[in-house]
């Protein structure tokens, strides 16, 4: 990155690197929720960098950025302005996270190509089960892991077990106490759909590791990794382990309420959107639309103290057990205006699946849906 001014305009102008303009776009469209493709998306960015934090960048100056960079250096308050939209204090900040993500992808192997993801050495140490390695390299890591490099670990890791499917109960039993996998790999890229064999396995395994459920860590931790069990229950008509593990799930709440109210947002959601399920399943239409009508009251008033993460995860869970479970059109349509000012799904005309996918907030899928 080269800083100089245009003597004409006195704005500052900042000259990124390839691999800083690459991975800026990257980051703006994960915030955005969907690739930046044509003009009309470049203008809705636009619209929704207004509505999230009230600066003006327009339409074609986004345009330029993302496809004619090469002719078009952007100005300082332009960036700053995209770095504030991707969370980030000032463009300085969000640059200094890229530098961190190129020193963590030169050390095991990859220039932030997660197509090219099977050339890097932590993948092959994974599927050759050089644990020793691993370990090794897991101490060696900063602890101030930004989302991208969090992200990169964790894919890495997933790929590498799918196709290496010998190697994944091993994997669990050797790292599912370590605090960087369980974040990288079991909570941020989360396999909801469970297309690793012994994912299961493995989620037993982080849950042995979570401590005293006393505690509000092991007790969100516990909250989490049960609720996706449930929710795998639930999808494959597991209705007896569906019902033992949502009881399991509602009777540690009850003990300890309190916590609950001050957990993260998405453990939080996930049990509620399996009382969503439950009713959907074992009880009367009435008890269903009455837990549903609860459910899309709540919202609006825990939003107050939301970030746009929050929100995004807030929709994505809700939304999704609405639609699985049939939920009426009218209420479905009453809880997406809830976010229409933050993600605009009305103005970009996006179907239901298209609004899931655009706000996906587990690490696996939202990072497939925008490198795929």
């Amino acid at each position: 990155m080269v800083f100089n001014f245009e003597k004409k305009l006195a704005k500052p102008i900042i000259h990124l690197t390839a691999i800083e303009l690459n991975l800026l776009k990257k980051k703006v469209e994960l915030e955005f929720g969907t690739p930046i493709l044509s003009k009309k998306d470049c203008l809705h960015l636009s619209m929704q960098i207004q509505n999230r934090i009230k600066e003006n960048i327009s339409q074609s100056t986004i345009y330029r950025l993302f496809f004619h960079s090469e002719k078009h250096h952007p100005y300082q308050h332009t960036l700053d302005t995209i770095a504030i939209f991707c969370g980030y204090e000032s463009i300085s900040d969000l640059l200094a996270d890229i530098r961190r993500d190129s020193i963590l992808a030169t050390s095991i192997g990859t220039e932030i190509d997660f197509k090219k993801i099977s050339q890097n050495l932590l993948f092959q140490c994974v599927q050759n089960q050089e644990f020793n390695s691993i370990s090794s390299y897991l101490e060696s890591l900063d602890s101030n892991l930004s989302i991208e490099n969090k992200s990169l670990l964790g894919f890495t890791i997933f790929q590498a077990l799918k196709l290496s499917p010998q190697a994944e109960l091993p994997f669990y039993k050797k790292f599912a106490a370590n605090s960087i996998v369980r974040e990288c790999f079991f909570e941020l890229m989360a396999d909801p759909d469970f297309e690793l064999p012994n994912y299961s396995k493995g989620l037993q395994l982080y849950i042995s590791h979570i401590g005293n459920i006393d505690e509000i860590s092991p007790f969100q931790n516990f909250i989490f990794a049960k609720s996706i069990i449930a929710r795998h229950h639930y999808l494959n008509n597991e209705n007896t382990k569906f019902v033992r593990v949502f009881n399991e799930i509602q009777n540690v709440i009850n003990r300890h309420k309190p916590l609950f109210n001050n957990i993260s947002t998405f453990p939080k959601l996930r049990a509620k959107a399996l009382r969503i399920f439950a009713a959907a399943r074992f009880y009367s239409i009435d008890e269903y639309n009455k837990i549903v009508e609860e459910i899309l009251k709540e919202t609006p008033l825990s939003m107050k103290g939301f970030n746009i993460l929050d929100k995004r995860i807030a929709c994505y869970v809700i939304l999704e057990a609405l639609l699985m479970t049939h939920c009426s059109n009218e209420k479905i349509k009453e809880f997406i205006r809830l976010f229409e000012k933050d993600f605009q799904f009305e103005l970009k005309k996006l179907s239901y699946p298209q609004i899931l996918d655009s706000i996906q907030p587990n690490g696996l899928l939202y990072r497939n849906n925008i490198t795929t």
